[in-house]
């Protein structure tokens, strides 16, 4: 189409995919391709300063999960699924040093699982929840160091569980990047004004959220416009701003503040 419809782009759900997303078959012929070039592998070396995780050195196809702790809840199975079907190495990179905490949706189902159990007259399903971990004992501590209640690392039990599942975990490559993230953490790579708006880019896709006070609370900060998740926005209609962004994991650079007059 010549001229984008966004109301009709965003009204039609297969239309949406069409234009937002790169079918698998495509993406996985681009990466071959790209792969074949020694000058853009060269070129990706150098503008990540050869700082990669290790087992990704190695030219492959890989699919790739990123979560705190690797669990087979529906969302990866369906990785895995697709990762089998397209012939796919599973790569599930992990963060065993970030804080658990039951305010986060995912961590919490880390610590209180569903178990489905049947289906209702309905045809819906019977849910238990089952608390495995002591929330208020844990609270705020490294995911590394939390237990069960029973006495097991949650990492263990979550392992295990793959096992339940009848996966085979050799056949993964899990990866804890704890020391990658802290080395390479979000933040503000720089900011401006354009069109009346002001401008952040972060160096990795973040959530970013401003106050015009001296000092901000990140839930309740006014949260700024960003359609890919690296270069944020919100009307420069104030002298001075305060903005602060977490990633993708829920970590907080340091709050900057931006003064309009000066940039």
């Amino acid at each position: 189409m010549d001229k984008m419809d966004y109301d009709k782009i965003m009204s039609d759900r297969k239309l949406f995919n069409e234009t937002v997303y790169t079918p698998l078959t495509e993406a996985i012929k681009i990466l071959e391709e790209r792969q074949k070039n020694p000058d853009l592998i060269k070129k990706i070396e150098t503008l990540l300063d050869n700082n990669i995780p290790e087992p990704l050195k190695k030219i492959d196809k890989y699919a790739i999960s990123a979560k705190q702790v690797a669990t087979p809840n529906f969302d990866t199975r369906w990785f895995l699924k697709l990762a089998k079907e397209f012939q796919l190495k599973p790569f599930f990179s992990e963060y065993f040093d970030d804080k658990f905490t039951s305010n986060n949706s995912f961590k919490h189902s880390l610590g209180q699982l569903l178990i489905y159990n049947d289906i209702n007259r309905k045809g819906e399903n019977i849910r238990e929840k089952v608390k495995i971990v002591d929330f208020d004992k844990y609270d705020g501590k490294p995911i590394k160091n939390v237990k069960t209640i029973w006495g097991e690392s949650l990492i263990d039990f979550h392992k295990g569980l793959f096992n339940v599942y009848g996966y085979n975990l050799d056949e993964f490559i899990l990866y804890d990047a704890s020391d990658l993230l802290k080395k390479n953490g979000s933040k503000a790579e720089r900011y401006y004004v354009k069109d009346s708006m002001l401008k952040v880019e972060t160096d990795e896709p973040s959530y970013c959220r401003y106050t015009n006070s001296l000092t901000i609370n990140y839930n309740t900060a006014t949260e700024m416009a960003s359609a890919d998740k690296l270069i944020h926005s919100a009307s420069a209609s104030k002298d001075f701003f305060k903005v602060q962004c977490k990633d993708r994991f829920g970590n907080s650079m340091s709050p900057v503040n931006i003064y309009l007059a000066y940039i």
